[in-house]
């Protein structure tokens, strides 16, 4: 295993979280490396959106394709800041009028779009994956995409609930996708610890 630096304080760095989960005297140093970790995160994240707004505005700049996407970006990154800025300057809060006038009248309308095209996409992706090869896991996949567009429908949820059916919906939505929530999570939990031992083993340099 070659040694580096690198590799060196991802260990040392990992280990004093690990470790202070399992030494409560060492809680100390698992919060100091927490919060600079935060602290890194931070300025990592302040140098990601100049670096993504530099970007896009210099594709507006010269004209390149796909400017048009590159505008509504940079206008989505503004418009926040200039609500937040008016209920500020007017309330004293960054959280008011406007911004809440920005949330109901442009976020929830684009997010509800998002869902319904999400919808319409899993639809065909299901039917094409059919078309292609007719087996069980795509007949599973199929089935339940249709149960659940079907049962959270407005109006097959009040019919259900005019005859007394409403625990079939809250099985499907609720039970059964939770369950399949939780298994997607302890997925990725697995992941993240398997990855983490690789870091802190050296087997996986992600930091260069």
């Amino acid at each position: 295993m070659k040694f580096s630096f690198s590799w060196l304080v991802a260990l040392l760095a990992g280990l004093a979280v690990l470790v202070g989960y399992f030494v409560p005297i060492l809680g100390w140093l698992q919060e100091l490396v927490v919060q600079v970790a935060v602290l890194l995160a931070s300025f990592a994240l302040l140098a990601g959106i100049f670096n993504l707004l530099g970007v896009h505005w210099n594709r507006v700049d010269t004209g390149k394709p796909g400017s048009g996407y590159s505008i509504l970006l940079v206008f989505s990154f503004i418009i926040p800041l200039i609500t937040a800025g008016l209920d500020f300057w007017f309330s004293g809060r960054p959280m008011g009028y406007w911004t809440l006038w920005a949330f109901r009248y442009i976020q929830v309308p684009v997010e509800a779009s998002l869902f319904a095209l999400l919808a319409v996409t899993l639809s065909y992706a299901a039917a094409r994956m059919l078309s292609r090869r007719l087996d069980i896991p795509g007949l599973v996949f199929f089935v339940t995409i249709f149960l659940v567009l079907l049962l959270t429908s407005p109006y097959i949820s009040v019919f259900l609930t005019q005859f007394g059916l409403g625990g079939v919906r809250n099985l499907f939505t609720q039970v059964l996708a939770a369950g399949g929530t939780r298994g997607l999570l302890l997925g990725v939990a697995l992941g993240t610890i398997a990855t983490g031992i690789r870091i802190l083993m050296g087997v996986d340099r992600p930091y260069g």
